[in-house]
C-alpha cells in the first residue's frame, strides 16, 4: 500500500492562504480603526512617535475645553458686571437730574431716591448671587485663597479684602467678638392693612411674596417657610406673652403717662385705669386686684383745688375785746362780698340776710351789746347759723359793747371764699402716685417727649379708631358722659372741629320727691339749665329750724324741715321758694294736681331724691377731616393729635376733657377716613347684662296710689316707654292701649277715684298689654290710693 507523507502543493496553498488571511486581517484592522499602526508590531519606531501626538492631542483638547468654560465664565460675569454698569449709569443720570432743584419738586427727588436705593439694592445682590458651577464670581471672595483654617472653631470664615504688597501670603490673627447668631427680622403687627409685596432674601436667594389686605402674620410665616430652603430663612409667629402697656393721656401737652405691667401676660395686663378728682389737694392712687371676672382697678384721685370759706371780720374801735370774725358756713365764691348793715333796737339783737344785697342785718343794742352776745345770737339763729358762724377774734373774751357808728366804720366785707373742684395734678404728680401704691403691680413714667408739668385732666371712659397696621389707631380718653365723636370729610376743608351742628342739648335738671301721704309728693326743678345740677341730693333733716341750704361744693339741698311737729309739703315748697339764697337756684312745686296739704311723713328723712336731666342730647363732636378739592383725605392720625394738643383750640376744646393719642404702637402716619359710626364712648372692666326694663309712677295720692310696671322680655326695646293715665272711663271699666310706635302704654281711668290695685288688674288683664308687661304695686304702697291724670 502506498502512503502520502508529504502535499507539497497543499502546503504552499495553505501557507499562501494564511499570508492571504493575515494580510486581509490587518486591512481590515486598519480600516475598522482608521489607523495604520495598530500594535508594536505594525510599525514600533511609528507607534511611538503616535504616541506623542496622542498626547499632546489630548492636551490641545483639554485646553480647548478649559478655555471654552473660562470664557464662559467670563460671560456670566460680564453680563453681571454689564447690569451692574447699566444700573450705575441710572444712578448717575438719576443724581444729576435731582441736582436740578429749580425744577424738580421735592416729591420727585424723593422718587429719585428710591429709585437709586432700589438700583444700589440691586447691585448688591447682583454681587452676591452671581456664580458660576457654584463658584461665587463678584463678591471678592476670588481674591485670594484661605489654608489653615481650623474648621471645628470658625465655619463660614469670609475674607472680603486683603492688601499681600509684595508678599505671596499673609498670615491673618482672627479675634472672635461674639458667636455667629441668627439674623432676625420681626413684623410687630397681627396682620397687613393693605395689599403688599414683599421681598424676602437669605443665604441661599431671594423670593417675593404677594400678601392680600388682612392676611395674618401665621399666613405670612406659612408661605415664608413654604420655600425656607431656597432662600435660606425661616419664620416663626412668636407667643411669648408680652407686658401690657397704656397711654394715659390728657387734654394739652407735658401730661402724657405710660403705664405698664409689672408681669407679662394678659391676665396681668387686664386693668382698667381711670382718673377722677380728688377731695383734697394731693393726689394719690389706689389699686384694687382683680376679683372673679372683675378687673384690676387703679383709680387715681386727682389733686383739686380746694373749696374755701369767705370770712371777715369786724372792729369796733370804741371798745377792746369786741373783735368778731364771721365765716360762712358754704364754702365757695358765693358769700364773697357779704357786708353788714347795723342798725339800734334798743333792746334785743335782731338778725336777718338778704342774700340778693348780700347783706347780714345786725340789730343791737347801741353801746350795751358785748360781741360775746352777737357771737352766741348768730350762731343761735335758725336762719342766719345756717348760713354763718360767729367767734371771737384771737385772745378777745367778747366783753367788750358794740356801736352801730362803730361796727359800720369797720368796713365789714367777706372775702377769700374759693370755687374748688379743678384739678391741679400734674403728671409728674400721677407718675409718682402711681409707682408709690401701685409699684408692686405697675410701673408709671412719662411718656416720650414730656416733662411732666402739663395738668392732666379726669378720664373714666375710652373710644378707639383705626388699625394700628395701618398705622392710624387712635385711643381717645373722655370723662364720664363724652359725646360721640364722628368724622366727615368734604372737598376743599381744613382740619377742624365742630360742635355746632349737633350741640348738646340741655334741660332743667329735677327731681320729683315721692310723699307717703296723699298730696304730699313735690318736685325740684333746678333754675338753670345743664348738667351742673344734676346728681344733687336732696335730704331732708328732722329739724325745727325750719331752713333750707344749697351746699355746692358737696351739690346737696338739705331741708332742715319740723317733720316731727308737722310740715306739709306745701310749706316744704314755700320754704324753698322764699329763701333768697337756695331759692336762688332752685324752686319746688306741688307735683302734678297735689294741692300740698299732705303732711311730709316721718319715714322722710335722708337722701329722699337726686336730681337728673340736666342734659338730654349730649351731641356729637364732628370733625372735619382735611381733604383736597378732589376729595382726598390727607389728615393723619398725628395731625389730629396735635390739633386736640394745640393751645390755639383750647378755647374750642379744653372743655370736652378728650385727649387723644397714638396706640398699640401705631406711629400716627396712617390716613383718617370719614366714620359710617359714630366713635362711641365706652368703659372698661364692666359687664354688661340684659336686664328687665321697669318703672314706677310718681303719686299725687301718695305711696299707695303708686304703679310699678316691668318689661316681660330682658333688653333696651323696652327702655322708654311711657306709662299715661287719661280722664275717659268710670271707675271699674278701665282701658288699655299700647303703641309700639311711640312706645305708650294709655290707661283709661276715672281721675282720682280709680285706684293703683285697679290699674294694675286692667294692665294684667288685657291680652295684648300682659304679653308685653307686669303690674305691680310700688314699694311700700298697698294699691288702695287713688290715681290720678298728672301721675
Amino acid at each position: 500500500m502506498t502512503r502520502i507523507n508529504t502535499n507539497v502543493s497543499s502546503l504552499n496553498a495553505q501557507k499562501t492562504l494564511a499570508r492571504s488571511n493575515a494580510q486581509l486581517q490587518q486591512a481590515l484592522t486598519r480600516l475598522s480603526t482608521g489607523l495604520r499602526i495598530n500594535v508594536g508590531k505594525d510599525d514600533p519606531a511609528g507607534l511611538i512617535a503616535s504616541e506623542v501626538l496622542r498626547s499632546d492631542i489630548v492636551s490641545i483638547e483639554r485646553a480647548i475645553t478649559n478655555s471654552e468654560r473660562a470664557s464662559q465664565m467670563i460671560a456670566t460675569a460680564d453680563s453681571a458686571l454689564g447690569e451692574v454698569s447699566n444700573l450705575l449709569n441710572d444712578i448717575r443720570g438719576l443724581v444729576s437730574e435731582a441736582a436740578n432743584t429749580g425744577a424738580m419738586s421735592a416729591e420727585q427727588i424723593a422718587a429719585n431716591q428710591l429709585q437709586i436705593d432700589s438700583s444700589l439694592e440691586a447691585i448688591d445682590r447682583i454681587a452676591q448671587v452671581t456664580q458660576f458651577q457654584g463658584r461665587r464670581l463678584l463678591d471678592g471672595s476670588l481674591d485670594f485663597v484661605t489654608a489653615d483654617v481650623d474648621n471645628t472653631v470658625l465655619t463660614d470664615l469670609q475674607i472680603d479684602q486683603a492688601n499681600f504688597g509684595t508678599n505671596n501670603e499673609i498670615g491673618v490673627n482672627v479675634n472672635v467678638v461674639h458667636q455667629a447668631t441668627r439674623a432676625e427680622l420681626y413684623y410687630d403687627k397681627g396682620a397687613v392693612a393693605d395689599d403688599v409685596v414683599l421681598e424676602i432674601g437669605g443665604k441661599n436667594g431671594f423670593e417675593a411674596f404677594s400678601f392680600a389686605a388682612g392676611s395674618t402674620v401665621e399666613d405670612m410665616a406659612q408661605a415664608i417657610n413654604l420655600v425656607s430652603d431656597a432662600i435660606g430663612v425661616v419664620a416663626e409667629v412668636q407667643q411669648e406673652a408680652t407686658q401690657g402697656s397704656i397711654v394715659a393721656s390728657s387734654f394739652g401737652g407735658e401730661n402724657d403717662i405710660t403705664i405698664t405691667a409689672n408681669q407679662a401676660g394678659e391676665e396681668a395686663g387686664d386693668i382698667r385705669v381711670k382718673y377722677v378728682k380728688g377731695s383734697s389737694a394731693s393726689t394719690t392712687a389706689t389699686f384694687t386686684p382683680a376679683t372673679g371676672t372683675n378687673p384690676s382697678l387703679l383709680e387715681v384721685q386727682l389733686g383739686t383745688h380746694q373749696w374755701v370759706k369767705a370770712a371777715g371780720e369786724v372792729d369796733d374801735p370804741g371798745d377792746v375785746n369786741n373783735a368778731i370774725r364771721i365765716e360762712a358756713d358754704i364754702a365757695g365764691e358765693e358769700f364773697n362780698g357779704v357786708t353788714i348793715n347795723v342798725t339800734d333796737t334798743g333792746g334785743a339783737i335782731s338778725l336777718s340776710y338778704d342774700h340778693d344785697t348780700k347783706t347780714l342785718n345786725i340789730g343791737i343794742n347801741d353801746g350795751v351789746t358785748t360781741a360775746a352776745a352777737l357771737v352766741a345770737a348768730i350762731n343761735s339763729d335758725p336762719r342766719v347759723s345756717s348760713l354763718f358762724t360767729a367767734s371771737n377774734v384771737g385772745e378777745s373774751d367778747g366783753s367788750g359793747v358794740l356801736t352801730v357808728a362803730g361796727m359800720n366804720g369797720a368796713g365789714f366785707v367777706t372775702s377769700g371764699g374759693v370755687d374748688g373742684g379743678d384739678v391741679i395734678a400734674t403728671a409728674n404728680d400721677v407718675v409718682t402716685a402711681i409707682n408709690s401704691a401701685a409699684g408692686t403691680y405697675v410701673t408709671a413714667a412719662l411718656a416720650n417727649d414730656n416733662n411732666g408739668y402739663g395738668t392732666v385732666g379726669e378720664f373714666q371712659e375710652y373710644a378707639y379708631y383705626g388699625d394700628a397696621e395701618a398705622n392710624n389707631r387712635l385711643q381717645f380718653l373722655g370723662p364720664q358722659g363724652s359725646k360721640n365723636i364722628r368724622f366727615v370729610s368734604n372737598p376743599g376743608e381744613s382740619l377742624s372741629v365742630d360742635l355746632a351742628t349737633d350741640p348738646e342739648v340741655t334741660a332743667f335738671s329735677s327731681a320729683t320727691i315721692q310723699g307717703v301721704n296723699a298730696n304730699s309728693t313735690i318736685e325740684i326743678r333746678a333754675r338753670a339749665k345743664g348738667s351742673e345740677y344734676d346728681d344733687v341730693q336732696i335730704v331732708f333733716n328732722d329739724d325745727s329750724s325750719n331752713t333750707v341750704v344749697w351746699d355746692k361744693q358737696n351739690k346737696t339741698l338739705t331741708f332742715n324741715i319740723d317733720i316731727t311737729g308737722g310740715i306739709t309739703a306745701d310749706q316744704v315748697v314755700n320754704l324753698l321758694n322764699n329763701d333768697d339764697y337756695a331759692g336762688k337756684y332752685f324752686r319746688a312745686d306741688n307735683y302734678g294736681t297735689s294741692d300740698g296739704s299732705g303732711n311730709i311723713d316721718a319715714s322722710m328723712t335722708g337722701t329722699v331724691a337726686t336730681t337728673s336731666g340736666g342734659v338730654t342730647s349730649e351731641g356729637t363732636i364732628i370733625v372735619h377731616l382735611e381733604t383736597t378739592a378732589d376729595g382726598v383725605v390727607t389728615t393723619t392720625a398725628q395731625d389730629l393729635i396735635d390739633y386736640f394738643d394745640d393751645p390755639a383750640n383750647a378755647a374750642t376744646l379744653q372743655d370736652l376733657g378728650i385727649s387723644i393719642s397714638n396706640a398699640e404702637g401705631s406711629d400716627g402716619s396712617g390716613l383718617l377716613a370719614p366714620t359710617t359710626d359714630d366713635l362711641v364712648f365706652a368703659t372698661s372692666g364692666t359687664q354688661l347684662e340684659d336686664a328687665q326694663a321697669s318703672g314706677t309712677t310718681f303719686a299725687v295720692n301718695g305711696v299707695n296710689a303708686r304703679v310699678k310696671l316691668t318689661a316681660i322680655e330682658p333688653g333696651t326695646d323696652y327702655d322708654g316707654v311711657q306709662l299715661v293715665f287719661e280722664d275717659t272711663v268710670t271707675a271699674g271699666n278701665e282701658t288699655v292701649d299700647w303703641d309700639a310706635a311711640t312706645k305708650t302704654l294709655t290707661i283709661g281711668i276715672e281721675d282720682g277715684v280709680t285706684t293703683a290695685d285697679q290699674v294694675i288688674a286692667a294692665i294684667n288683664n288685657d291680652s295684648v298689654a300682659s304679653a308685653l308687661f307686669l303690674a305691680e304695686r310700688g314699694a311700700g304702697g298697698d294699691g288702695s290710693g287713688a290715681v290720678t291724670i298728672s301721675d
